[in-house]
């Protein structure tokens, strides 16, 4: 994981640092492509996941409350979407999801994070991927390389980048076996096993965060 996490923050700071130049550290502007942002002391920021919302409206209502940056997910960036953002003085930053790509998944079902009770993690709106699936991680760095240049985001923050737990639905007086986590698909427990040497072979979820939660809580960390 944490392999990953150094990679996609390196990739995006690289890309975006291909756009933006500082042309006087002390009051000048970044610049991307012809158009520049002020540099500011203080970043005030909001998130965006209201599909159809009246882009011009809201970003009005922004500029009167302050807000100097959006981030959103790259589904609600297109021309228009970043025009209004620069016309009202707005940043747009990138609200990247590492392992929750619903199209993706749906299309490659085995990648699919399998949860604690042996389902496919799909919640709601919500469809997580297996952070060992090498194929999964691939694509979503390829995507990210493809998507930064084409949106031009002044900032990227990385969301999802951890291993599945639908934290909207836990309640406070869950207890820690009652949570449904992930990911125990065959991939992940073989590469738990060679990493830890806990043989796992046949035994429940259950037994291993009674047994192994140790060795698998360092596995998740050293994924």
């Amino acid at each position: 994981m944490r392999s990953l996490a150094y990679f996609l923050t390196l990739l995006a700071l690289g890309l975006i640092q291909c756009k933006h130049h500082s042309e006087d550290k002390s009051d000048q502007a970044l610049k991307t492509d012809s158009l520049a942002y002020p540099v500011r002391k203080k970043m005030v920021a909001m998130y965006l996941f209201m599909p159809g919302i009246d882009t011009e409206q809201f970003f009005k209502d922004c500029k009167a409350w302050g807000v100097n940056m959006v981030y959103t997910n790259s589904t609600y960036w297109n021309k228009q979407f970043l025009e209004k953002a620069r016309l009202y003085g707005i940043e747009p930053g990138l609200l990247f999801p590492v392992f929750f790509n619903q199209d993706y998944l749906q299309a490659h079902p085995d990648d699919y994070c399998i949860t604690s009770k042996g389902n496919r993690a799909i919640r709601d709106w919500l469809h997580f991927g297996c952070p060992s699936s090498e194929r999964f991680r691939q694509h979503q760095k390829e995507y990210l390389k493809k998507v930064l240049p084409e949106i031009n985001a002044s900032m990227v923050v990385f969301d999802f980048i951890r291993f599945y737990v639908h934290w909207e639905s836990v309640s406070p007086a869950a207890s820690f076996h009652e949570i449904e986590d992930g990911c125990y698909c065959e991939r992940c427990l073989t590469d738990f096993e060679e990493y830890s040497g806990v043989s796992v072979a046949g035994k429940s979820p259950e037994w291993i965060k009674q047994n192994a939660l140790k060795q698998w809580t360092s596995w998740k960390c050293h994924v």
